[in-house]
């Protein structure tokens, strides 16, 4: 299984890379011998991994898609081939079969799909030829597509139809649930789990218009066009941004006020998500820093942050937690950020004013009243809190495939369509922070660096 996702170019692979001997090399195209990397059957029942050092969280990493095993006959036997040259070569032929559509996949989980139909449902039934078959107590699971232009359909579908286990509610459904008694019998605030969801800045755009469809056409002047470009590859516009936005009142328009905090993160990876196993000592910005045993992630964080001179907060030292707060919202940082950006731009030739400010595309679902109010919200948080010099153009996506198309169904971080967007989630394969910060790898092998319109 691992020859092959490094072959077909996995971004799976990525989490291997510097800890499996001798896979930077093959990946990278040093040796064609795959034979040389630290994998081998010892046995029929014994698999053996040889690491380049020690990898405390290696464990944990081993339940992911690269470690997964696959019958080499039938890989063999539906065209496939192994080296990542041979392989480029075989897809490409009318010979290669292998996953192409259920008839050519071997495959041993408890369900197999029955159906796909775009915008409509995915049907599963149990699998009889599973391991462990007898246990499967559901036998049947179907997915129906909701648009998201009925915002009180999930939940007449969830009481009504018995439609899922399981829902989250939005303002709207919140109130549903309120007048009929639901949310007091039902309601459960659960944990934050390790998936974060971002909003990006595109430091690079190049497209103006979505590449699949034409779609969500822009209406800057080729002048805004160039000035915007310019003032995203700014950090301190960058920062003036995120200083501007109320990240609770944009929630609360999903959640309602009274959770509008209990999902609000302040940093990439989770603050609590590993802590220190022993004592250490870090040198930050020249001074050693040492951390307890126990200490969190976000703990350090937060003394690398304070030292580099942001005002910004990541980490709750009380509640031991980077959630519930919101460590970035700040008026007074926005506006200072914004004229040292101003400054900077004018150099280059840019005049920024509430005359002519800076103009930012931002697609949205239009399709949606929860994201049509969100999209007010920020807009009306960026334009006020930076005295008019910068603002939110809002770009009607008129159905889902627009906006996935803005944002998501593209080949490289170029074709991105959007200034500010493209809103996107990133969770933990394994155990280490590296499993978040994989995703802003160069060269197109991060997940998350292309959102930015890099790669």
């Amino acid at each position: 299984g691992t020859a092959h996702v490094a072959d077909a170019g996995g971004s799976a692979i990525n989490m291997l890379l510097g800890v499996l001997e001798g896979i930077d090399a093959y990946v990278y195209g040093e040796t064609t011998d795959f034979s040389t990397v630290g994998v081998k059957a010892v046995d029929d029942h014994t698999l053996q991994y040889t690491l380049t050092e020690e990898c405390p969280y290696f464990m944990t990493m081993i339940a992911d898609a690269c470690f997964t095993p696959m019958s080499r006959n039938y890989y063999l036997s539906q065209g496939g081939v192994f080296g990542i040259a041979e392989y480029d070569e075989a897809i490409a032929s009318s010979t290669y079969m292998y996953g192409t559509d259920q008839d050519h996949i071997a495959y041993c989980g408890p369900y197999l799909c029955t159906n796909v139909t775009d915008k409509n449902s995915i049907n599963y039934i149990a699998n009889e030829s599973y391991w462990n078959a007898e246990n499967v107590q559901i036998k049947a699971v179907n997915f129906i597509y909701d648009d998201g232009s009925d915002v009180t359909r999930e939940y007449n579908d969830f009481t009504v139809n018995g439609v899922g286990t399981t829902m989250v509610l939005d303002t709207a459904q919140l109130e549903m649930a309120k007048k009929d008694g639901n949310f007091d019998k039902y309601v459960h605030v659960a944990p934050n789990v390790t998936n974060i969801f971002l909003m990006w800045f595109n430091e690079n755009r190049q497209v103006y218009a979505n590449v699949p469809d034409g779609a969500c056409v822009s209406q800057k002047t080729d002048e805004q066009k160039e000035v915007s470009r310019a003032a995203l590859q700014n950090q301190h516009f960058r920062l003036a941004l995120a200083y501007s936005i109320d990240r609770a009142s944009y929630i609360s328009q999903s959640l309602g006020e009274d959770l509008k905090y209990v999902c609000l993160r302040n940093s990439y990876v989770p603050g609590d998500f590993v802590s220190l196993e022993e004592a250490v000592t870090v040198d930050i910005n020249g001074t050693p820093t040492s951390f307890e045993a126990g200490t969190f992630y976000g703990e350090i964080v937060q003394a690398q942050v304070t030292a580099d001179g942001y005002p910004f907060k990541v980490w709750d030292e009380e509640n031991h937690s980077s959630d519930g707060f919101d460590g970035w919202y700040n008026v007074e940082n926005a506006l200072s950020e914004l004229e040292l950006a101003i400054e900077e731009l004018g150099a280059m030739g840019y005049e920024v004013s509430a005359e002519n400010p800076i103009v930012l595309d931002y697609p949205y679902s239009a399709y949606n009243e929860t994201a049509t109010n969100q999209a007010v919200v920020l807009k009306t948080c960026i334009e006020q809190s930076l005295g008019g010099m910068v603002q939110l153009s809002l770009i009607e996506c008129q159905d889902a495939t627009e906006n996935l198309n803005a944002w998501f169904n593209t080949n490289s971080g170029a074709e991105y369509n959007y200034d500010l967007g493209g809103l996107g989630g990133i969770g933990a394969d394994f155990g280490d922070p590296e499993t978040y910060l994989d995703g802003l790898l160069p060269y197109g092998d991060g997940f998350a660096i292309r959102k930015m319109g890099i790669w």
